[in-house]
């Protein structure tokens, strides 16, 4: 059975997860980070530049061939997500996620 939303992760049967990172694409990722900080919530910005603006590929590579993963790669920020993460927990950050991104 698939998750809630079509859009959340979902871990197929025999499989696991590290539950290392959870990113989400926000219209407005810096004022999200910062409303998220004041409630305490860390972010990060785990890829800010993609493949073809990386130094080993970017030689190689046109810089305006990808622009949809450029535009990805403004939208970007990854949210606390760990194995012993607490549903509560879980819900207060979703929830200034939606305050954030309402704005």
């Amino acid at each position: 059975e698939r998750g809630p939303m079509p859009w959340t992760p979902w871990i197929t049967p025999g499989n696991t997860s590290v539950y290392a990172q959870y990113t989400i694409q926000v219209p407005n990722r810096q004022p999200v980070i910062d409303a998220l900080a004041e409630h305490g919530i860390p972010t990060a910005v785990h890829y800010p530049a993609t493949m073809a603006r990386q130094p080993a590929i970017s030689a190689q590579t046109p810089a305006d061939t990808m622009p949809n993963a450029d535009a990805a790669a403004g939208r970007v920020v990854s949210l606390p997500m760990h194995p012993y993460l607490a549903a509560e927990e879980a819900e207060r950050i979703a929830a200034a996620v939606v305050q954030a991104v309402a704005g």
